[in-house]
């Protein structure tokens, strides 16, 4: 079973890969969906310890935090 998705994603990686060639992408908007993952993610699971700690604005300073860290880099 695992063969079959290690299969998968190695083709649909393949035809990503042809696609944004052909299309002259830059991996940008890729970066933006993986920072839009992160946070996601982030939400999901710190974010009602945070919100119990921190109080309404802790969403506002997640964003913050993440937004200073991409400007550092």
């Amino acid at each position: 079973m695992w063969g079959i998705v290690v299969l998968s994603c190695a083709v649909t990686a393949w035809f990503g890969y042809l696609l944004g060639d052909s299309l002259g992408a830059s991996g940008a908007r890729a970066a933006g969906l993986a920072a839009g993952g992160l946070l996601a993610m982030l939400t999901d699971s710190l974010m009602p310890y945070a919100m119990a700690k921190g109080g309404a604005l802790a969403g506002v300073w997640t964003v913050v935090g993440f937004v200073s860290s991409l400007a550092v880099s």
